[in-house]
């Protein structure tokens, strides 16, 4: 069964607060009236960095954008996802956020959807292949974990360490929601190094030369690796 959080009166939760240099910075649940900008900022800022997204050149086929827009729409839909807000002189604006999902064990299996966008569904294949190599439910011991599924602090509020905050909440969050562990697949160097520092171990590594072996349209030798790395709470 698909986890669906009740999103009511109580909603957003705040998750994080903190004061620096007249900017009050805030870590609370992305509300549903952000959602579309979120899915923007992935669109504009995320795609065109991310390792997996930019080698397969999704980040320049509108289609492909859309259906990565209709993706990330319905993770956001669960209302598990973190958002990071930043209010100067009572102007608010969406600084970072986090995809955020609960898996369950028995959710059905969505790596494998064939959409008939080459690029999209090589991405999910790449997916597919992951999931062959490493079982995070049995590695973990869960039956269910947080996971991330796309990470962005905004071009204009970079250098503050709000991926980590970011990343931090988790905690807070898995403990409301019986929570014992969250995982991601961190594909660039910069997240990989950010998570390993907020205590992340390396589950799988794979680079995109392997990728590429088992007939991904990745180039063949590339040594840029991604790695799924967790971190269980309790």
């Amino acid at each position: 069964m698909v986890f669906q959080r009740v999103w009511d009166c109580s909603c957003p939760l705040l998750w994080d607060k903190w004061e620096a240099n007249g900017i009050v910075w805030t870590i609370e649940d992305l509300p549903p009236q952000d959602d579309e900008r979120a899915v923007r900022l992935l669109i504009e800022q995320f795609c065109p960095d991310e390792r997996l997204i930019s080698t397969l050149g999704m980040h320049e086929d509108p289609d492909a954008l859309q259906k990565m827009g209709d993706f990330w729409r319905d993770c956001l839909s669960q209302r598990m996802s973190l958002a990071c807000y930043k209010t100067v002189d009572n102007n608010r604006s969406l600084a970072a956020f986090n995809v955020c999902v609960v898996k369950c064990v028995d959710d059905k299996d969505t790596n494998d959807t064939i959409t008939g966008n080459g690029k999209f569904d090589d991405l999910f294949k790449t997916l597919t292949y992951l999931d062959g190599k490493y079982d995070a439910f049995k590695d973990l011991g869960v039956d269910k974990f947080l996971y991330g599924l796309g990470l962005l602090v905004t071009r204009e509020n970079r250098g503050h360490k709000l991926g980590a905050k970011v990343l931090a909440a988790r905690l807070p969050m898995c403990q409301k929601f019986g929570l014992t562990a969250t995982s991601t697949l961190f594909t660039g160097n910069a997240s990989q190094k950010l998570a390993a520092q907020c205590g992340f171990r390396t589950d799988l590594e794979v680079t995109l030369g392997e990728l590429a072996e088992n007939g991904l349209p990745y180039p063949k030798g590339d040594e840029r690796s991604i790695k799924i790395m967790s971190k269980k709470y309790f």
